[in-house]
């Protein structure tokens, strides 16, 4: 199971030997270089397909930045034995590697994170006006008659 989240994590679909070991040699050099596990592993699609020009790399998160381009070049070879566009690749990583709440990493503050999660785990239950999940947004529609006629 580690394997194949692991081998998900790096874009990677068709299981081969060495995946593993490719996974924990990244795992290996992100703890040594102080690496932001989450930022390294969302900028791998940064290196593939079409990403915009300014795009984040991933070894800005390492010290040492020769340590990810070592790795990197293992990878891309891994890659290219799959057989598929780097286009596919990057959706791969994108769905497979989620970006982070932008403001509890910018700013420390959780509450977006901390709301949603309220919502969540009691879905049955009735929300407070104050929250941000009882009113849609102004751009939907308010359905004031249901098909039934309720």
């Amino acid at each position: 199971a580690l394997a194949g989240e692991l081998r998900a994590k790096l874009g990677i679909k068709i299981e081969a030997d060495g995946d593993l070991a490719l996974a924990m040699d990244l795992l290996e050099r992100m703890a040594k270089n102080e690496a932001d596990f989450t930022l390294t592993f969302r900028y791998l699609a940064n290196v593939v397909g079409d990403p915009s020009g300014d795009a984040p790399l991933p070894q800005s998160q390492f010290n040492t930045p020769g340590d990810f381009d070592e790795w990197a070049e293992l990878w891309r070879a891994r890659l290219a034995d799959e057989g598929v566009s780097d286009k596919d690749i990057r959706a791969r990583l994108l769905a497979a590697n989620p970006a982070v709440i932008r403001a509890a990493e910018d700013n420390g503050d959780f509450k977006p994170f901390s709301d949603l999660l309220a919502v969540i785990v009691k879905p049955y239950d009735d929300l407070p006006e104050n929250s941000p999940y009882t009113q849609p947004p102004e751009s939907h529609q308010v359905v004031h008659q249901t098909f039934c006629g309720t």
